[in-house]
């Protein structure tokens, strides 16, 4: 066992065969696990949890076993593991499909369903004044389930993939999702324009995430790029690619790992909107300089993930047309979803959809098909308001024919700044009828986690 003593945070970039080898190898050369956890810890294992459709969605399986061993071998009194899903899909619906619960059962394993026994910190815990003087972090701090605030120790495993808004999937982005959905969204109710001229939306979420790590800091911290998806990601799109790339990357710092992989794969750090807020209020380590980083060299991996998208103009769905106008990174990141969702799962919806156009941002362009129009969020529906789509020519009258000017009922708008998926679903789905969405209905049946009934009269 190589041991290791330094005051800086210690990341380890490991390659190897298998995830397992790389697991095992990058924690010898932490010292072991018995860095992290002792005997008789209650240790959370957080993981990623998305969709059950294909891999690499979730954390991998055989690296959660092999943690789960790890932690075994501790002797720690007991394991906790879970997350909540995202994209609006509980977590139940997830558990039933890919049977979470009873696998995890077998091997000694608690799955929580954190949607069903998420309850708020109780009033009765003291709270340490001097800790949390900041109200604001007083009241975040209450909004995380008393389960994880009450364990000895959290392992983060995190699956990285391509990500629309911080390049790829940072481990702060993974411990985010420890809030119940409800606390993790960021919505507005005025002040649009502004809002998108100062693309409020991911200063915001950024500040939120990083007061988050303020409270809940992870003990050890795994970033998974054995397999990645790139080009479209974070979830499995037509156009993502899996790329292969034999790398694991372990660390005693979410926020360490997450810059060396950032770096491991050719991303530029000074451009990261995650890591740029926490060098201005000085979260360590503020640079690459104050990390202890072994393994493999990082300018020799060439990973080199592609991209996500930059704009949505770039994303080519059949029979949708796109008029984008000003728009802030969180309209830009539920449509990047919708459409991806939409141009992935739903192909033979749109073969038989009559052309649509979809109208995001400030001052979009104005169609000139004045039916299927999709006004997505409020900056959409409030710069729109004087387009003359809103009005169509009606010819009225038997004899003596006359054409007057009617509302347009070929609108169905997507409120929320911004807006979510589940409600841009159930519009588009209440819009054009179970009949004509016959791969939309199939999917809210699976998933069994959305309320259609009061959508469809």
């Amino acid at each position: 066992m190589t041991k290791v003593d330094s005051k800086k945070p210690l990341v380890v970039v490991m390659k190897g065969d298998t995830p397992q080898e790389c697991l095992i190898n990058g924690l010898d050369k932490l010292g072991g696990i018995s860095k992290f956890i002792k005997k008789d810890d209650v240790v959370f294992l957080k993981t990623t949890l998305r969709l059950p459709f294909g891999f690499p969605n979730n954390s991998n399986i055989d690296l959660v076993d092999k943690i789960i061993l790890e932690c075994k071998k501790a002797e720690v009194k007991k394991i906790f593991i879970g997350a909540y899903s995202s994209l609006d899909f509980s977590t139940k619906s997830i558990d039933l499909i890919l049977g979470l619960s009873s696998y995890f059962e077998n091997k000694g394993v608690e799955f929580v369903n954190l949607d069903e026994r998420y309850e708020l910190v109780s009033n009765d815990i003291k709270i340490d004044e001097n800790e949390y003087s900041n109200e604001k972090i007083k009241d975040l701090r209450n909004q995380i389930p008393e389960l994880i605030l009450n364990v000895d120790k959290i392992i983060l495993i995190n699956q990285i993939n391509i990500h629309p808004l911080f390049m790829c999937d940072l481990s702060l982005l993974n411990l985010y999702s420890i809030l119940p959905p409800k606390f993790q969204k960021i919505n507005y109710t005025h002040n649009f324009k502004e809002i998108v001229q100062n693309n409020q939306y991911i200063k915001d979420l950024v500040l939120k995430i990083i007061d988050l790590y303020s409270i809940v800091k992870p003990t050890l911290v795994i970033n998974d790029i054995f397999y990645a998806l790139e080009k479209a990601g974070p979830f499995i799109y037509k156009d993502s690619k899996l790329k292969k790339n034999n790398i694991l990357i372990v660390g005693n710092d979410a926020l360490a790992t997450d810059i060396i992989t950032l770096k491991s794969l050719g991303f530029d750090i000074e451009k990261n909107p995650l890591i740029l807020e926490c060098k201005k209020q000085a979260v360590n380590p503020n640079n690459f300089d104050d990390i202890k980083c072994y393994g493999e060299d990082l300018d020799e991996l060439d990973l080199n993930l592609i991209p996500c998208y930059s704009n949505l103009d770039q994303i080519r769905a059949q029979n949708i047309t796109i008029h984008s106008g000003e728009y802030c990174s969180g309209c830009y990141h539920k449509a990047y979803e919708l459409l991806n969702f939409i141009k992935t799962l739903l192909p033979k919806d749109l073969k038989y959809l009559k052309e649509c156009s979809l109208l995001i941002g400030l001052n979009p362009p104005e169609p000139m098909n004045k039916k299927n129009i999709l006004l997505f969020g409020e900056c959409a529906k409030i710069a729109t308001q004087n387009y003359d789509f809103h009005k169509v020519s009606k010819i009225k009258g038997f004899r003596k024919k006359k054409e007057i000017q009617v509302q347009n009922k070929a609108i169905f708008k997507i409120d929320g700044c911004p807006p979510s998926l589940k409600d841009s679903f159930c519009k588009i789905y209440d819009y054009f009828g179970k009949k004509n969405l016959p791969e939309l209905n199939l999917i809210y049946k699976l998933l069994d986690s959305l309320d259609i009934s009061k959508y469809n009269k």
